[in-house]
């Protein structure tokens, strides 16, 4: 017979790109080219035990890249009770993610408008927890629950130096001047004249949600049932990190 467990590998190449959602519809930037590869690893769907695997990277010509694995067990516990465990670690880097648009008529090379990135490095990690136990034929339960954690980091804001680049200028370093007031929000002159500033708010954030459910249900007599529901949803808002 045919053996159902199974190892994937690809690899794929991407080439660099003109697109206009680098900027939000703005300008055309080219998007850098870059590689991608994944290795999986899966069992037969039949067995009691069934554990996953996967690992994934990419990196870009610009610098920029992303690490993960994802893994997980699904446990049989008899007939129809089943008992799912998972999680998924990520690490990335973005050399310019885009952070907003200044209308400035002075930026003559990108339209009256000045469009300001920043490189960040995010962590994300997600767990998962599923249960559905069928305890007697009437009655069953199914409960879920998933933390959630995720935090970023941005570096130095700049700004797209000409349309249908990938070129940026750093505020403070190739443009003007940028200043850290005490309540963390950034004062930038883009031509360090003094004539037209800007303030950006500091990005770094870290979110920390929790989601979870669960679900009694009773079937006392046939076409009858009864439910019983718990929710749980929390939020820890974006915090500064620096």
């Amino acid at each position: 017979h045919l053996s159902q467990y199974g190892v994937n590998a690809r690899v794929n190449k991407g080439f660099g790109a003109f697109d206009d959602r680098l900027t939000r519809g703005g300008p055309l930037a080219r998007a850098p080219g870059g590689w991608s590869a994944n290795l999986s690893f899966n069992t037969p769907p039949q067995g009691a035990l069934q554990p996953r695997l996967s690992f994934n990277y990419s990196e870009d010509e610009a610098g920029g890249w992303r690490r993960s694995v994802d893994t997980g067990v699904t446990m049989r516990l008899g007939d129809v009770s089943e008992l799912v465990l998972g999680g998924s670690l990520s690490r990335s880097r973005s050399s310019a993610q885009y952070v907003t648009t200044i209308a400035d008529a002075r930026a003559t090379p990108t339209y009256g408008n000045r469009y300001v990135f920043a490189p960040i490095g995010q962590t994300t990690l997600d767990l998962e927890v599923r249960l559905n136990l069928p305890s007697t034929p009437p009655l069953s339960l199914e409960a879920y629950t998933q933390p959630f954690t995720s935090s970023g980091d941005y570096g130095d804001l700049m700004e797209l130096a000409a349309p249908r680049t990938f070129d940026f200028l750093r505020y403070g370093y190739d443009a003007g001047t940028i200043t850290r007031g005490v309540d963390g929000r950034y004062t930038i002159d883009p031509v360090g004249d003094g004539v037209q500033t800007f303030t950006i708010s500091d990005r770094d954030f870290n979110v920390r949600s929790l989601l979870g459910n669960a679900v009694l249900r009773w079937e006392w007599r046939p076409g009858s049932t009864l439910y019983l529901v718990w929710q749980q949803s929390r939020l820890e808002r974006p915090t500064s990190l620096g």
